[in-house]
């Protein structure tokens, strides 16, 4: 099935050889957040495989000093995540490889959106972020289709 009406990113944002990365507790539970409270909960991917590995290690250092994951969804533009050094392997969290398709596909499947982090730099105060979000849009009827099969499993 060919899905045609999403917002597609301009070229410049199209990863580098198609691949992105998501950061997963398990196969089926990856990184989301809400960018903004306006804004529909979006899954994160990331261009480079780096700046996932860091910031899966600052999350998992969260998780073992204060016992919770910290909470994303807020929608605030910042976020203080303890610092640690990047080189640590991951414990916990692990890093999916996927095809840019194949992500957009999982997104309208699960009714999110899809925020691509195209760089993360180091700043006095922290790290910079920027990104691009895709608004997946497909057509109505994907969605039936979609509703109808989760109903009847």
């Amino acid at each position: 099935m060919a899905l045609k009406q999403l917002t597609q990113p301009p070229p410049a944002y199209q990863s580098s050889r198609g691949r992105l990365f998501t950061l997963q507790v398990y196969q089926n539970t990856v990184y989301a957040t809400k960018l903004h409270e306006s804004m529909p909960v979006s899954l994160v991917a990331f261009k480079h495989r780096g700046d996932a590995h860091a910031l899966g290690v600052m999350l998992e250092e969260h998780r073992r000093l204060f016992r919770e994951w910290p909470d994303l969804s807020t929608g605030d533009s910042h976020v203080v995540l303890p610092s640690v050094a990047h080189k640590r392997r991951l414990d916990f969290l692990q890093i999916a490889t996927w095809r840019q398709s194949d992500l957009e596909f999982s997104c309208q499947s699960n009714c999110l959106n899809l925020f691509i982090l195209t760089h993360m730099r180091p700043t006095e105060r922290g790290f910079a972020m920027q990104g691009v979000s895709l608004t997946m849009e497909p057509p109505v009827d994907f969605y039936r289709a979609r509703f109808a099969d989760l109903y009847n499993s």
